[in-house]
């Protein structure tokens, strides 16, 4: 699996009262993969896909290394969580995937606290959801 294909896998679950745009801007640079729209919240969503994935679980994690979230990519999440906190990260893995909200993305994880925190795709969705349509 890659990241397009993971971003696939979590949106087939979503229900028809979720607006999704799949971004693709090559003009302004460091904007999220994708804009979720619901009756509560909007939520802008970066997705990555690790692979592969490390085989010891000491082994750090960090979606700070330009191969995972860029310069531009990072600048612009912290932009909107200092504005209006509606912007998170999500790590896809073959073990399923671990949502950061906010600015949780930016300490290093280990491979073995990332397995522990991991979703199925479903559930991945039903957060955004719950998040966007549903937010108390």
């Amino acid at each position: 699996m890659n990241e397009h294909s993971y971003i696939r896998s979590v949106n087939r679950h979503k229900t028809k009262d979720l607006y999704y745009w799949k971004i693709n801007d090559n003009y302004a640079g460091g904007v999220p993969d994708s804009f979720y729209e619901g009756a509560a919240n909007d939520l802008w969503v970066e997705y990555k896909y690790i692979n592969p994935f490390p085989k010891r679980p000491d082994t750090l994690i960090d979606l700070t290394n330009k191969k995972y979230l860029s310069p531009m990519q990072q600048r612009w999440l912290q932009r909107r969580h200092e504005k209006r906190q509606d912007a998170w990260v999500i790590a896809g893995s073959e073990h399923g995937g671990v949502i950061f909200r906010g600015l949780s993305w930016q300490p290093p994880i280990t491979a073995s606290d990332f397995i522990s925190l991991c979703l199925p795709q479903k559930a991945i969705i039903q957060q955004i959801q719950q998040y966007c349509i549903n937010h108390q």
